[in-house]
């Protein structure tokens, strides 16, 4: 015998009741219009993510859901290095430059953001780039190096090489329990701890493990820098304190 969605076909067809026939009709009707509703919604979220062409050749992606996928409301903490969009210049590899760009650098997903009319981009090809400057912070997007396993942006702290760089990430982290007896841990953005390294070119990065490894890379005037370090009491764990020891052995440089 014949089933389908809950009748009985032999028994429907063979009643003369045409009442049933219209509403099985309009049953089988109603669940077809459902089904393709929902296949032009599913074909239209995969196409959700673009990819936006500027005339400058370079390309923004956009329009797509952030990750994670939870309402930032019901997290502690940021992904971003300021939440805020501040207005910066990005200077390309070819000598283009746009100015006055609201800015943001994503610290999760390691990309810039950008606004426009209301709706965020992320910069998806940064090798295009020379570099970011934001206000009196200069950014720079890293490949790849050779001894040390470090990409994406950085913060450069001297003009030059060599310079002091910072890579700096925010992990996302999922509610937990610790304990029995302890509060649950909301979802989160953490800060890691920023590392510093020296780079000498980009493709030469040394990492910066004390002051006494950074002075011996540097090669030069090892006596006056090691003085000016423990006279300024130079931490290697301060990239603003590398900074300075960087400045004094570039004067010391000129000098000679």
């Amino acid at each position: 015998m014949l089933i389908f969605s809950g009748y009985n076909l032999t028994k429907l067809f063979n009643s003369e009741n045409h009442c049933f026939i219209i509403h099985l009709y309009f049953i089988m009707r109603q669940r077809l219009t459902f089904l393709l509703a929902l296949f032009i919604f599913l074909s239209s979220s995969s196409s959700f993510a673009q990819t936006i062409s500027e005339p400058n050749g370079l390309e923004w992606s956009g329009g797509g859901l952030p990750w994670p996928p939870i309402d930032e409301n019901y997290i502690e903490g940021t992904r971003y290095l300021y939440n805020e969009f501040i207005k910066g210049d990005i200077f390309f590899n070819d000598g283009e430059k746009i100015s006055q760009l609201p800015l943001r650098l994503n610290l999760h997903n390691d990309e810039f953001e950008y606004m426009e009319h209301d709706s965020v981009f992320a910069i998806e090809k940064p090798s295009h780039i020379d570099k970011i400057v934001i206000g009196n912070e200069v950014f720079f997007y890293l490949d790849s190096t050779t001894d040390v396993s470090i990409s994406g942006y950085v913060k450069k702290w001297n003009e030059g090489f060599p310079a002091i760089i910072t890579k700096m990430e925010t992990y996302f982290y999922r509610s937990e329990k610790v304990g029995p007896y302890t509060e649950t841990l909301p979802d989160r953005f953490e800060r890691a701890q920023d590392k510093h390294y020296l780079i000498i070119s980009n493709k030469d990065v040394e990492n910066i493990s004390s002051m006494k490894k950074l002075i011996k890379i540097l090669g030069d005037h090892e006596v006056e820098l090691s003085d000016f370090a423990k006279k300024e009491k130079i931490s290697a764990g301060n990239p603003e304190e590398l900074n300075k020891l960087l400045d004094y052995y570039k004067i010391l440089k000129r000098e000679l």
